[in-house]
């Protein structure tokens, strides 16, 4: 985003303050209201955020079900052994 924004003269290098680094984009529109620096922060900032929120998220629950999956697959196994042994163990 920074070679994007210094490319266009994105970037306001005077009244940064706690504010955003995209501010009064284009120059001088303050006066007129026809400011698209709102859009261009949440395009550069605010989408990807929440990409990322959402992706961790979504992994997260990826992550969750193959362990429980393999979980419930090793109970399955581990009681078809346990039955077998004990059919073993009736014949001798």
């Amino acid at each position: 985003t920074a070679t994007v924004g210094a490319s266009i003269g994105l970037f306001s290098e005077v009244d940064v303050g706690m504010g955003c680094w995209i501010n009064d984009y284009p120059s001088g529109c303050s006066t007129n209201h026809d400011c698209i620096s709102d859009d261009i922060a949440y395009l550069f900032a605010m989408f990807p955020a929440a990409f990322t929120l959402l992706a961790l998220i979504t992994n997260n629950l990826l992550v969750y079900h193959a362990i429980r999956k393999t979980f419930r697959d090793t109970d399955k196994f581990v009681e078809t052994e346990r039955q077998q042994r004990e059919k073993v163990q009736r014949r001798e």
